[in-house]
């Protein structure tokens, strides 16, 4: 689960959170996706599980769902091209069961304790009561249960950025909303001091924290030609899951021929994506942080 939508629950005061249960032929979203809408906006503040038609009907049921306390299930249909009930007119070939839940208090303190759970690395076990509206949080998967309807939720991955970057707070600023635990690692407190108030992301004044291990995601772009070729050389020995770089072809080059020189085998050095980013010619540093966001979503999804 995403450490902004977990932000974004605790600071709403009042409100919806909406989860598809299951689907049926082509949807925009699938089973688990979140939306998350706080009362007296039109909009979610968090997530999108499709057309504006389908948010407001979302709304309206939420509305019945704060004021008796129970929650409900909509089942939206965009099927027709014309719909008479709801008027979706979306076309899209599918149908949409959606859990619909009024945001309390017992759910906030749930939801601190999901977010306490995955930061230490920990999976969980959300299962909502389809009757009684009850939220938990349990340690092991629970035995089926047609009333309960229950999500795995594995810890986000890992991400370290080395080096903190006008780019680097460009990436931060994209991948907020993605399952990624963010770090940000630099050796220059002014650097760090850009990303003070960044929501979801974790600072270091260190050269390579303790954190990384095999399942970690590692970016490499501080510029700083040794301590870069030093972090890729620690990453590797660690085996970590995903190693890019920034860096021009030339710098590339080099940057091996030295590694190789102090031991790195060719083979590790073949696992190191640099230039990292997906090659769609980006320029600016936006269109830049697109590109690397990419990679990774593609990455993740092969």
């Amino acid at each position: 689960m995403n450490f902004s939508l977990l932000d974004k629950i605790d600071a709403v005061r009042g409100g919806i959170i909406t989860t598809i249960l299951r689907t049926e032929g082509h949807t925009y979203k699938k089973r688990g996706a979140r939306a998350l809408f706080a009362q007296g906006r039109h909009a979610p503040v968090w997530g999108n599980l499709g057309s504006v038609c389908v948010d407001q009907e979302l709304l309206r049921q939420g509305g019945e769902a704060m004021a008796d306390g129970k929650p409900r299930t909509a089942r939206i249909d965009t099927r027709e091209v014309e719909d008479a009930d709801f008027g979706y007119g979306t076309y899209c070939g599918g149908v949409m069961d959606i859990l619909i839940e009024p945001l309390t208090d017992a759910h906030k303190t749930v939801y601190r304790e999901l977010r306490r759970r995955l930061e230490s690395g920990r999976q969980g076990w959300l299962l909502h009561d389809l009757d009684t509206g009850e939220l938990r949080l349990e340690d092991a998967e629970p035995l089926p249960d047609d009333r309960v309807f229950v999500e795995s939720i594995p810890p986000p991955v890992p991400l370290y950025i080395f080096g903190a970057t006008p780019l680097a707070r460009r990436l931060v600023e994209v991948l907020a909303d993605m399952d990624y635990r963010v770090h940000v690692v630099d050796w220059r407190q002014d650097y760090l001091d850009g990303f003070a108030g960044v929501d979801g992301v974790s600072l270091h004044l260190d050269e390579f924290p303790v954190g990384p291990g095999e399942d970690a995601i590692v970016l490499v772009m501080s510029h700083h030609f040794h301590r870069d070729k030093a972090v890729i050389k620690e990453a590797l020995s660690r085996k970590c899951a995903f190693v890019g770089m920034l860096s021009s072809k030339t710098r590339r080059d080099q940057m091996f021929e030295d590694l190789r020189r102090d031991g790195v085998a060719k083979v590790e050095l073949l696992r190191v994506c640099s230039p990292v980013g997906l090659d769609i010619g980006g320029r600016s540093d936006a269109e830049i942080a697109a590109a690397i966001a990419a990679q990774l979503v593609q990455w993740r999804h092969r």
